[in-house]
């Protein structure tokens, strides 16, 4: 009989125009993901133009995952169809390696990334990225 644990890790959302904003706190499980994409689907769904949507990430604290909840969280942003993905390192205790595991993911996924030192700038560039299309 497989364990099951709690999600370790939280996350609240908001949306700006067209753009789900993730504010997201670790470290975080496998558990963590699977609830934040079921979510994410949910809040996409009722809310985005599932065609033309972006997201913004804000990491915060011990913003780091296991194995096996980046594999999850790649094989979600596959199937996703946000545009491009903006990730805020402002508040996050460990932004260097933050950004390695998450840009591998992103890069990995096809989907235009960009990562920054502030929130200002995450959300400045993703309400620019597109726009000439």
């Amino acid at each position: 009989m497989a364990l099951q644990l709690r999600p370790h890790g939280k996350c609240t959302y908001s949306i700006q125009n067209n753009i789900v904003i993730i504010e997201a706190e670790g470290p975080w499980n496998l558990e963590f993901f699977v609830e934040m994409h079921k979510d994410l689907r949910q809040i996409i769904i009722e809310n985005l133009d599932i065609n033309d949507y972006k997201i913004l990430v804000v990491f915060k604290g011990n913003a780091l995952s296991v194995q096996d909840g980046l594999d999850y969280h790649l094989n979600n942003v596959k199937l996703g169809k946000a545009k491009a993905i903006a990730c805020s390192l402002e508040f996050s205790n460990n932004p260097s390696f933050t950004q390695m595991l998450f840009e591998k993911v992103y890069d990995e996924a096809l989907l235009e990334n960009r990562f920054f030192t502030t929130t200002t700038e995450a959300l400045q560039w993703l309400e620019k990225t597109g726009e000439d299309t």
